[in-house]
């Protein structure tokens, strides 16, 4: 989403578009793939954070996920999210 506000900003005050750059279109679609893929992730791991009652110390995980994103994202991901699929999946 970020991505996408400062490529329309920077459009409008007359900087290249994708068609006029000598980027390929193939690089901005995977640029901006890439970007919302990530957003997306980012923002269902903060959810993930929110909504669980899996996890010890939630505000240090939420503010670490909020300001390292992808530095923190990762070890949330392996050490948080993974492991509390994998517990739910032996509930059910």
């Amino acid at each position: 989403m970020f991505f996408l506000a400062i490529y329309f900003k920077a459009t409008s005050q007359g900087a290249e578009s994708f068609s006029e750059s000598d980027m390929p279109f193939w690089k901005s679609v995977l640029g901006v793939t890439i970007a919302i893929t990530y957003f997306s992730v980012w923002l269902t791991l903060l959810i993930h954070c929110f909504k669980t009652n899996y996890i010890k110390k939630r505000a240090g995980w939420v503010l670490s996920l909020f300001f390292l994103q992808w530095l923190a994202a990762i070890p949330y991901i392996l050490a948080v999210y993974i492991p509390s699929l994998r517990d739910q999946k032996n509930v059910l």
